[in-house]
C-alpha cells in the first residue's frame, strides 16, 4: 500500500549557497591546439568583428589572444563595415611625414585594417624617403648651391655647412659630387715645421769619463760594494756596468733590487742617470705588467723590492744589481736570498751601491773576503752636481758625523747618538779572572711566549770593575722553560743571586723561578726611569775602561750599539732585551755600590 507524504520545501537558511560559478578565461589556445573555440562563438566573434569592434576587447571577452582573431579573420577573408579608427586618432598616431591624402581615401571605404596600416606604412616610408632626398640637394636652389661650393672651396667642412642649409652632412657631400667637388676644400697653405733636429752624439765610453771609484774591478770578484756620498755616481756607475752585462749576454737573466719598487722603476730604469738614459744602443724596453726590463738581444731584467724578500726564491740569475743596500728594510735577509739566486752562468756577479751606515749589515759585508770595495764621496763627481750644492751643505753641515757619512762616503765607527760604540766594545774584551768576589744573573724577562727575547746575562765583579760573562737569552720559551734557562746559567757560574725585573710579572716572575729550583736567592728590581736613563751610568762604565767582556756576544753587541741616548732605537730589527739585562746586571755590582760623595749640600 503506497503511502503519501507530504514533502515540504527546505527553508532559505537550511539551504547551502554555492558561490557563484566564475568565467573560464582561456588564453593562447590556438585551433587545432587543445581544445577548439565552438562555431557559436567564433560566429559572434565574427558578428562583433565585422560590425567594427577592437580585437582587443573581443579577445578579453571570450578569453582568447587578440592573435587568433586576426588569424581567423585573414584566413576566411572577413571584412568590417566600419573602421575603428577614426581620422583623428590616426592623424595623432602617424608623424608628421604621413600624407593626408591616403587618410581621405581610407575615410569611407571598406578595408582589412591590417592591409590599410601596410599601405599606411609604406606611402609613409616612400614620402619619408623623398623628403631626405630632397632635403640633401634637390630643395637648394642653384643660388644656394654655388654659396655652398664657395664656401667649401673657402675651407668649410661638410659639419658646418650641414646645419646652415638644412641638409646633412651626406647631402652636402652629394652636392659637392654632383659638382664635381671630390676635394677637401682648397688646399691649405703648408705649415712651417721646425727643422728636425739632428741625432745626439754617442756618449763617449764610460771607462773615458768615470773616475776612479766608478770602474768595476779588475781581478776576479764575486761582489762588488760601492760605497760613496750624496751625488758620487753611484747609480750611474751600477747602470753603466749591468747595462754592459746585459748587452754581452744574449738571452740573460738578471736582477735589480731596490728598496722598494719605486726605488727601482725611478731611480734604477727611469732616473736621469738609470738603465734607460743612458744612450748607449737601443734602450731596452720596461714591461709594467711583468716588472721586467726587455732588451733587444733577448736579455731580460726582473725588478724586486726589499719589502718582499720571498719573491727571490726560485728564480735564478746571472747577475744582480742591488741599490741602496742600507735603505733596506732587511738587509741580510734579502742578500741572503738574492745570492742565493746567482747560480745561471758560469761567472755570476754582485754589485752593491749604497751610502754608508753604522749597521752590523753592513759591517758584516765589508769583513767578506770575496767583496771588493770602492769609496767615492760627493767631490769626486762634482763637475756633474748642482754648483752650489756641495758648497751649501758644507757651511751647514761643515765637519759633522753627518756630512762625513752623506757626503763623503765613510761609515762612521758609530752612529751619531749611540751610547755604544763598536770600537769602545771591540777595545773591552778581555780574558775571564779565575776568581770574582759577586756572580750574578741579570733577567729581563719577556711579556709572553711570541713576543721579545728573554734576556739573561751573566756578569761578575772583581776589584772595582765589571766583566760580562756569557749570554744565555732565550725566546719562544714558556715561562718555566725561561726560568730553567736561568737556574742552569746560575749553576754553570755559581752565581750568588739572580736579578730578575719584577715590571712585567711582579711577584709572579719570582714564583716562576721558585718553581725551577734555583740554586741562589732570587732579588727583584723595579725599575723606575726610562731604559736610556737606566743605562747612561753603565755606558760611562764602558767609555771609563771599567768592563771587560769575557767573549765574542755578537747579538748582545748589536743591540748595545743599536741604543741611542734619546730613546730611538738605531735599527729597528735589532730588539733590546740582551742590552737591558746587561744594565741591570752592571747596575747591580758596579752603579748600586758606588760610594756616597763625602760632601752634600743642604737644602734650604
Amino acid at each position: 500500500m503506497e503511502s503519501t507524504h507530504n514533502e515540504t520545501p527546505p527553508s532559505e537558511a537550511s539551504r547551502i549557497r554555492l558561490p557563484p560559478k566564475l568565467p573560464v578565461k582561456l588564453t593562447g589556445v590556438k585551433e587545432g591546439r587543445g581544445k577548439p573555440y565552438g562555431a557559436a562563438v567564433w560566429a559572434k566573434v565574427r558578428a562583433e568583428y565585422e560590425a567594427g569592434e577592437i580585437a582587443t576587447e573581443i579577445a578579453a571577452r571570450y578569453g582568447m589572444a587578440p592573435g587568433t582573431i586576426y588569424t581567423r579573420a585573414s584566413k576566411e577573408s572577413w571584412t568590417r563595415t566600419k573602421s575603428p579608427v577614426t581620422t583623428e586618432k590616426l592623424l595623432d598616431s602617424m608623424s608628421a611625414h604621413a600624407a593626408r591624402d591616403i587618410i581621405v581615401e581610407l575615410r569611407d571605404a571598406t578595408f582589412d585594417i591590417c592591409r590599410a596600416f601596410s599601405v599606411v606604412h609604406d606611402r609613409i616610408v616612400a614620402a619619408s624617403d623623398l623628403k631626405k632626398r630632397k632635403k640633401s640637394w634637390q630643395v637648394l636652389k642653384p643660388e644656394a648651391e654655388q654659396q655652398l661650393i664657395e664656401r667649401w672651396d673657402k675651407g668649410a667642412t661638410a659639419s658646418s655647412l650641414a646645419p646652415e642649409y638644412g641638409l646633412t652632412e651626406a647631402g652636402v657631400r652629394g652636392i659637392l659630387r654632383k659638382h664635381g667637388r671630390t676635394r677637401r676644400g682648397s688646399p691649405r697653405e703648408p705649415v712651417e715645421l721646425p727643422p728636425e733636429l739632428p741625432p745626439p752624439p754617442p756618449p763617449p765610453p764610460w771607462n773615458e769619463i768615470a773616475h776612479a771609484a766608478q770602474k768595476a774591478p779588475a781581478g776576479a770578484w764575486r761582489t762588488w760594494l760601492f760605497q760613496g756620498g750624496r751625488g758620487a755616481g753611484k747609480t750611474r756607475a751600477g747602470a753603466e756596468w749591468f747595462d754592459a752585462m746585459a748587452r754581452a749576454n744574449d738571452s740573460g737573466v738578471f736582477a735589480l733590487v731596490g728598496a722598494t719598487y719605486h726605488d727601482v722603476r725611478e731611480v734604477m730604469i727611469d732616473g736621469d742617470s738609470g738603465i734607460m738614459n743612458l744612450g748607449r744602443g737601443d734602450p731596452p724596453y720596461y714591461e709594467v705588467a711583468r716588472r721586467r726590463l726587455r732588451y733587444s738581444n733577448g736579455a731580460v731584467a726582473f725588478a724586486f723590492s726589499a719589502e718582499e724578500s720571498r719573491r727571490l726564491r726560485g728564480p735564478q740569475f746571472h747577475g744582480a744589481w742591488a741599490d741602496e743596500y742600507c735603505a733596506w728594510n732587511k738587509p741580510s735577509q734579502t742578500l741572503a736570498m738574492l745570492r742565493l739566486a746567482l747560480r745561471r752562468g758560469p761567472d755570476p756577479r754582485l754589485v752593491i751601491t749604497t751610502t754608508p751606515k753604522a749597521i752590523p749589515d753592513l759591517r758584516k759585508l765589508h769583513g767578506e773576503t770575496g767583496c771588493v770595495i770602492t769609496r767615492a764621496g760627493s767631490d769626486a763627481n762634482a763637475h756633474n752636481l748642482s754648483p752650489h750644492f756641495l758648497e751649501h751643505l758644507r757651511d751647514i753641515y761643515g765637519d759633522t758625523d753627518l756630512a762625513r757619512q752623506e757626503l763623503d762616503g765613510v761609515m762612521l765607527e758609530a752612529a751619531p747618538g749611540v751610547m755604544w760604540s763598536h770600537k769602545t766594545l771591540r777595545d773591552c774584551r778581555g780574558a775571564t779572572p779565575e776568581s770574582f768576589e759577586r756572580v750574578i744573573v741579570a733577567v729581563d724577562p719577556p711579556a709572553g711566549t711570541g713576543g721579545s727575547a728573554c734576556g739573561i746575562v751573566v756578569a761578575a765583579r772583581r776589584q772595582g770593575r765589571g766583566y760580562v760573562l756569557a749570554d744565555y737569552s732565550c725566546r719562544d720559551l714558556s715561562p718555566l722553560g725561561w726560568a730553567r734557562r736561568v737556574c742552569e746559567a746560575a749553576r754553570d757560574w755559581n752565581a750568588d743571586a739572580i736579578v730578575a725585573e719584577a715590571n712585567q710579572g711582579g711577584d709572579m716572575v719570582r714564583a716562576t723561578l721558585a718553581g725551577a729550583g734555583p740554586v741562589c736567592r732570587i732579588d727583584l728590581v723595579r725599575a723606575f726611569a726610562s731604559k736610556t736613563h737606566r743605562a747612561a751610568p753603565v755606558s760611562m762604565l764602558y767609555e771609563r775602561g771599567r768592563i771587560t767582556h769575557c767573549g765574542d756576544f755578537a747579538e748582545l753587541e748589536e743591540e748595545m750599539m743599536a741604543m741611542s741616548r734619546d730613546g730611538v732605537s738605531i735599527n729597528r730589527a735589532v730588539g733590546g732585551d740582551r742590552a737591558d739585562a746587561l744594565v741591570w746586571a752592571l747596575s747591580h755590582l758596579l752603579v748600586d755600590v758606588m760610594p756616597e760623595p763625602l760632601w752634600r749640600v743642604r737644602r734650604l
